[in-house]
């Protein structure tokens, strides 16, 4: 299973990759003209920009789908704290295992999903607001943490912090209010 997730991790990150190098290639040219170009200009060439929204897309699917075991865990958890039947209790705590037993997927989708969300970013143009800015690197951020707890890298006192942040649901309530305050009011 780990020789496959890590598998499928290098094929992203190497299709991640190549897209990079291709918008790049084409990019060049444009910049170069960029730079030139009138200042009456630059307006006209922003508007013509959609802000590349198959990668965003891409990336929004990814994040949704990484932190789908997470959800799951986090309402079933809540749901087996409540007085139940028996029943219930049971079918909760198979959904709860299988949910667990997805968890490896949220560690490759999110680091999928970080990936392109910063070839979104490096695709994209804004003007008007720099939030996008500061949504990409919370995200960021909370992968880097998310890297730190899953491979202990830091000491136990510091991995405690750590975690204290990467689960915090404010965290999330904020990189979500970013991500939409930053794609409402773009240029």
């Amino acid at each position: 299973m780990k020789q496959k997730m890590l598998g499928s991790a290098l094929v992203l990150i190497a299709v991640a990759g190549w897209f990079v190098a291709a918008e790049a290639d084409h990019r060049e040219d444009r910049e170069h003209k960029f730079m030139r170009a009138r200042p009456d200009h630059v307006a006209e060439r922003y508007r013509e920009d959609h802000g590349n929204e198959t990668s965003g897309r891409m990336a929004a699917w990814l994040l949704a789908s990484a932190n789908l075991p997470v959800t799951g865990t986090v309402l079933t958890r809540w749901f087996l704290r409540k007085k139940r039947t028996i029943g219930s209790q049971k079918r909760a705590r198979a959904l709860y295992t299988w949910f667990k037993d997805l968890m490896p997927f949220h560690y490759v989708l999110n680091a999928a999903a970080i990936a392109m969300a910063l070839i979104h970013f490096r695709l994209s143009w804004c003007l008007s607001t720099n939030i996008p800015e500061w949504a990409i690197l919370l995200v960021t951020f909370l992968g880097t943490t998310g890297i730190v707890i899953k491979f202990r890298i830091l000491p136990h006192s510091m991995v405690r912090w750590v975690r204290s942040f990467h689960t915090n649901p404010l965290v999330v309530v904020l990189v979500f209010a970013l991500l939409f305050l930053g794609h409402r009011y773009l240029d």
